[in-house]
């Protein structure tokens, strides 16, 4: 999903000090027996026989070290929010101990009470300023809570105490968020100068030059990139991956090896006991709901609007499960008022929300997340629902064995291909892409657009990180092909905008034929402008998504390269929908030939964008009744072959 203004979409990975480190320093020695003897149960591992020696203790003499080190072992055996009571009960009576401050912040962070944590970070660095730990950590809390800035402010602290390649990683990650891609791609390199296996600096360092658009870099990296992760090794977040290779079999090995990742920070290194276990509820309507971070001014949140606005509500509930922050947009407002219920979870852990899920009998559980940023798997892993399925946020398998489906068409995950998922596909009969009813746009001038007012605009208003040496080489043999025409680029950063123009020179092409589009303040101005190009040149292997739909909502026609993977293939299935297939090439050599014969003719040029015009008004991309009724049907066959499941597999 690439739409206007859209955020990374990647999840970064920030690295957190200890979850809950051992005794502090500040505690008074033990002077109890069975205390003493409760600290080294805890310190072999035997939480349960310490934590009964602690409650023994406590009714003798509730020091705050008891509270404190019985708090540690709460949180070992999974009980965060008792831990949480004991740390409570230290404080209460040794007020000024850091370390309790910083122990009980540490588990609100993992249980994604934020603004509670950074509180309590706060409270333990007005205690003791130099506690570094508790700087990091207070970092990675500021980073979910969107606010890199302050994050990187807290990192710096954290680097006069300590630099290591945890610090100097989590301080590149926080440049990366604030788009400074060289100094952050400058960390990284220091990180793993350090220590040269750190589990996430490679990719971060990847990432970082696919978007300052550093194809040297790319280059450089791609083959290291695809050894390690053959081996096994996590090296590159599987968004990025989607635009370094199009071999679907590499890039479920990448989703797998992350989702496990995700589970053992989410502390889920064990499948817990599934919150259904077979139930057959009977409500009147279907309830399906809808689990997500992008339920808001996001791209996902753009598209799947209009088919929450079209639910059949007399047969199905619609039921939001937000997990992340209001942005307080009017999309927002309009999302969360289409849901039959709306419930803003952030602030609970995985097994609150899968316990919400399952108190609320919901019949299907529908991730719209996929490996982006702000997933969390380890509501799935609960299993809170006969049926989880996966849709529309990550062109790509999850890589997870316990969501049941990925909704998709035959485009883009044809049933051959069932071996590079973990899911079962499960087709929509057009696109999996979500219909929208193409808008009455205002007219917009070019010049206004800073567009030329007279010769041919090429567009590809994609992230410029999808945009790779190959096709850029074809863009360029475009403009000398075709004289007068510009390229429309979607506006980066100020190294990816030097990048490019440097290397348009390079290939001979005046760095003033390619126009750079500014963000826009609505969607609707992004639209309006869309329409004022002659032809979108699609990016390979990472298609046009939101974007592409876009396109061909204003009458926009694209050519595009239909790979292996089904990122690479979405364009290919939203110009089937509209039937324009003839506008999908297999090779570089047809998509550029393909190009440069409609530029150069303006004739048949005219006719793709007269059968797009009728496409508008009866083709099933542009159709959300249609779309959702389709969708529905999709939900009622999964339901009753979930119940079917769960009967046969019943004990006689």
């Amino acid at each position: 999903m690439e739409g206007r203004d859209d955020a990374t979409g990647l999840h970064v990975v920030f690295c957190l000090d200890a979850n809950v480190p051992g005794r502090s320093e500040e505690l008074s020695p033990v002077s109890s027996e069975r205390h003493k003897r409760a600290i080294a149960l805890h310190r072999t591992g035997d939480f349960t026989k310490a934590l009964d020696l602690y409650n023994k203790e406590l009714s003798r003499n509730p020091s705050g070290q008891l509270h404190y080190d019985r708090a540690l072992t709460l949180w070992e055996l999974g009980r965060g929010k008792e831990a949480i009571a004991g740390y409570d009960s230290a404080i209460s009576l040794e007020p000024d101990l850091a370390a309790a401050h910083y122990n009980r912040a540490t588990i609100l962070q993992k249980l994604h009470h934020l603004p509670e944590a950074l509180a309590g970070f706060d409270e333990a660095l007005k205690l003791q300023g130099d506690l570094n730990l508790a700087w990091n950590n207070r970092a990675g809390v500021l980073k979910e809570m969107g606010r890199y800035q302050e994050a990187l402010d807290s990192l710096d602290h954290v680097l006069v105490l300590r630099r290591d390649d945890r610090v100097l990683y989590n301080r590149g990650s926080m440049l990366f968020a604030l788009e400074r891609f060289e100094e952050a791609v400058a960390d990284f390199e220091q990180a793993l100068r350090i220590n040269p296996k750190h589990p996430e600096a490679l990719g971060m360092m990847a990432s970082a030059a696919l978007k300052s658009c550093d194809w040297g870099q790319v280059a450089r990296l791609a083959s290291r990139i695809r050894d390690e992760l053959t081996a096994g090794v996590a090296v590159l977040p599987p968004l990025m991956l989607l635009n370094y290779c199009d071999d679907p079999l590499l890039q479920r090995k990448s989703s797998q090896i992350n989702l496990a990742l995700e589970l053992d920070r989410a502390h889920i290194t064990q499948p817990p006991a599934p919150l259904w276990q077979g139930q057959r509820y009977n409500h009147e309507r279907i309830r399906i709901a809808y689990l997500s971070s992008d339920l808001r001014e996001h791209p996902v949140g753009r598209n799947v609007v209009n088919v929450l606005e079209h639910h059949d509500r007399a047969h199905f509930e619609a039921i939001g499960i937000f997990t992340s922050r209001s942005d307080d947009s009017e999309l927002f407002l309009r999302i969360s008022n289409t849901f039959d219920q709306f419930h803003n979870v952030a602030a609970l852990s995985d097994e609150e929300v899968a316990q919400l899920i399952r108190a609320l009998e919901v019949d299907i559980l529908v991730d719209l997340n996929g490996q982006t940023d702000g997933w969390r798997p380890g509501i799935c892993r609960f299993r809170p629902a006969p049926i989880i399925a996966t849709w529309l946020g990550y062109a790509g398998t999850t890589g997870a064995d316990f969501i049941d489906y990925i909704i998709a068409d035959a485009i883009v995950a044809p049933l051959k291909d069932q071996s590079f998922f973990s899911e079962s596909i499960s087709h929509l009969p057009s696109t999996f892409w979500p219909a929208s009813t193409p808008p009455t746009l205002a007219e917009a001038c070019r010049v206004e657009c800073g567009l030329p007012s007279e010769g041919f605009v090429f567009a590809c208003l994609n992230n410029p990180w999808k945009i790779g040496a190959a096709q850029f080489h074809v863009w360029m043999r475009l403009l000398k092909a075709v004289p007068g025409s510009v390229l429309w680029l979607r506006q980066g950063n100020g190294s990816t905008i030097h990048n490019l123009r440097m290397k348009a020179n390079s290939l001979g092409v005046s760095a003033g034929r390619i126009i750079f589009a500014p963000p826009t303040e609505t969607n609707a101005q992004h639209l309006t402008r869309l329409k004022l190009a002659d032809l979108f040149l699609d990016t390979f292997p990472y298609n046009a998504h939101a974007t592409a739909a876009d396109a061909l909502m204003v009458g926009l026609p694209i050519v595009t390269m239909k790979g292996a993977s089904f990122a690479s293939r979405v364009a290919a299935s939203l110009l089937a929908a509209v039937g324009l297939s003839d506008l999908v090439t297999e090779d570089i050599h047809q998509y550029e030939n393909l190009a440069l014969a409609l530029a150069k003719d303006p004739t048949r040029l005219k006719t793709v964008r007269e059968r797009l015009g009728i496409a508008r008004a009866t083709a099933p991309l542009f159709n959300p009744v249609r779309f959702a009724s389709d969708l529905e049907e999709l939900y009622r066959n999964m339901l009753k072959n979930a119940y079917r499941k769960a009967r046969d597999d019943r004990p006689n």
